[in-house]
């Protein structure tokens, strides 16, 4: 029996909105989402200046890969322009709600700010420093998808509670409370195994474990009769990988199952390999975020009659570049789940009439 000792989910979510905006996509007067004044602010937060309610979307302690090969340079030495041009966004600093969840697990809440909109990324550590066996860590990942787990104060809520309460703050405090817009149709989901016992790390995993991989990645309401797919396991790269290691991406869902890494082998490497499997962690978040937002552009784009009123042709083609880029992983980071992502059946049309303004390749 595998036991869970620590675990990470990350839930995403999104709104993509034009209503801040002049009528010649020129007329913004909110700080930072025209390019002047975001330049004026990347440069301020570079060099060490307190501003007040912004801050690059990393943080210091997380080394992320994603930002290194997406802007392709080190994210200290990119520029404003670099960073305004690959759609940068920056984190947004607010008094949140006071969100927790009802079994207490540490939460983090990061809220990001686009020209077009929002991404709102909330993270549970599930099974911190316990011994959950697999079962029941798929139940409490279940509830806090499906379930009321989540507590503003002490009113239970559901996780897209949750994300409109963020969301709807978030742009009344910076985007001059333009109205509500595209919004993800459900959460996407970074779910990742930070440390476990136990299993065969050694053989590639039976039906019974992809089925239970699958419950917590596409989330189906019958998990046990849920058809499986192997187009669902993904390339897995890495002098550690071993024949049990997965990235499994089914749905709006993305599972790091990787024994080579959480399954320590001796009491120093115990540390290292959580560090390389949280650093995967959040190169998948942020590729998630941009992928999503990006994403979310192209759905508002064909399903809104104004927004080739309010936003110039360079910047929508600069856009389906940079879909293309990812999901291509051409002159970008380099992750077929981020891809998957964008291959979402429910947008693909709309991605492809985007890339197409940019004389890009389609989406299969």
């Amino acid at each position: 029996m595998v036991t869970i000792n620590d675990a990470r989910i990350t839930f995403i979510y999104g709104e993509c909105f034009t209503g801040h905006l002049g009528e010649e996509g020129d007329e913004c007067e909110e700080l930072l989402w025209e390019e002047w004044d975001y330049d004026w602010a990347f440069g301020q937060i570079r060099g060490g200046h307190a501003l007040e309610g912004y801050a690059f979307p990393w943080r210091d302690s997380q080394k992320s890969a994603f930002w290194r090969h997406y802007m392709g340079d080190a994210p200290g030495s990119v520029t404003a322009g670099d960073a305004w041009a690959k759609f940068v966004p920056l984190r947004l600093l607010y008094e949140l709600p006071d969100i927790s969840t009802t079994k207490g697990e540490r939460l983090i809440i990061d809220v990001f700010g686009f020209p077009f909109g929002i991404m709102a990324a909330l993270t549970v550590h599930v099974a911190k420093g316990a011994s959950m066996p697999l079962p029941d860590w798929q139940a409490r990942l279940r509830a806090l998808h499906d379930g009321m787990e989540f507590l503003d104060g002490t009113q239970p809520k559901t996780l897209e509670q949750v994300f409109a309460l963020l969301l709807d703050e978030a742009r009344d405090l910076f985007y001059l409370k333009a109205e509500a817009g595209t919004r993800s149709g459900e959460p996407l989901s970074i779910n990742a195994v930070m440390q476990a016992q136990g299993g065969t790390p050694g053989i590639s995993i039976d039906a019974g474990l992809q089925r239970d991989i699958h419950a917590v990645t596409a989330w189906p309401a019958d998990a046990a009769n849920a058809l499986l797919a192997s187009a669902s396991f993904l390339p897995v790269r890495g002098k550690n990988a071993v024949p049990g290691d997965v990235h499994y991406a089914a749905g709006r869902g993305i599972t790091v199952w990787r024994p080579g890494l959480f399954a320590r082998r001796t009491q120093a490497d115990g540390p290292r390999r959580r560090h390389t499997l949280s650093c995967l962690s959040h190169n998948l978040v942020a590729g998630s975020v941009q992928a999503e937002m990006l994403r979310l552009f192209a759905i508002r784009l064909a399903g809104v009659n104004n927004m080739a009123s309010r936003i110039d042709v360079a910047t929508v083609r600069k856009l389906a570049r940079l879909i293309d880029a990812l999901s291509r992983g051409n002159n970008t980071f380099r992750s077929s789940a981020i891809g998957h992502l964008l291959e979402d059946p429910s947008s693909k049309v709309a991605v492809n009439e985007l890339l197409a303004m940019a004389q890009a390749p389609p989406i299969p």
